[in-house]
């Protein structure tokens, strides 16, 4: 997997509209809906490279979710290979202007756990519509043998109550940033949601650009 995927991954959590998640790299501070799991899918296309993946987590105790995910790589001249996330996510602040939560991981690719990751995101409502999101953390890459710090900081806002749109930076102290814009569409309630991005390096080309799209599933308490 490339560089710039890994950094995806390592920022990617639980996800809910007009909170963060899907389409965001950037990660909310909120949890899956208490006795509910949820289900997020999406289609990612870069140069030379194209990715499905499945994210399922599930909060069956109320503070702490779970999640382990999936994704089968289909490089451009190579065999395609598959890839699994596994994550916890627990929240420290949970109010009506903010919540503050902390989240870690590992990421299995190439057939060993090679990446391991933490990192803390906090949600900021800024009015009744729109959103701050911030992730700080870490990773290990063990195969090279570095560490990394990590950030990313989104910027959502509710066009109205099916559709959200947003801008997000992430990277790490390594590499130069990437951005990213995109937004999602809410079916049934808010069970169902369509979505998709557009994102590149910021010191990158118009060869460089990555596209996604998703569909997800949130619904309400299972058990």
């Amino acid at each position: 997997m490339g560089r710039w995927i890994l950094i995806g991954l390592v920022l990617c959590a639980s996800r809910a509209f007009a909170a963060g998640g899907r389409p965001m790299t950037t990660d909310d501070a909120s949890l899956t809906t208490l006795h509910s799991c949820q289900m997020e899918s999406w289609l990612q296309h870069a140069r030379g490279d194209t990715q499905m993946w499945l994210l399922p987590a599930c909060n069956p105790f109320g503070k702490v979710e779970f999640s382990v995910g999936a994704v089968l790589d289909w490089p451009q001249g190579a065999r395609e290979s598959t890839g699994t996330i596994a994550q916890f996510k627990m929240q420290w602040l949970d109010s009506k202007v903010a919540q503050i939560g902390l989240a870690g991981g590992a990421l299995r690719a190439q057939g060993a756990w090679d990446l391991y990751y933490a990192y803390v995101p906090i949600t900021k409502s800024v009015t009744a519509n729109t959103q701050v999101h911030l992730n700080l953390g870490w990773q290990r890459d063990r195969i090279a043998n570095e560490d990394e710090m990590t950030y990313a900081v989104a910027l959502a806002h509710d066009v109205s109550s099916r559709l959200n749109v947003f801008g997000e930076l992430f990277g790490n102290d390594t590499t130069p940033p990437t951005a990213q814009a995109g937004g999602a569409i809410l079916f049934r309630g808010g069970i169902v949601q369509v979505d998709g991005s557009v994102g590149r390096p910021v010191r990158g080309t118009w060869r460089d650009f990555v596209y996604s799209i998703g569909f997800e599933l949130y619904p309400d308490a299972l058990w």
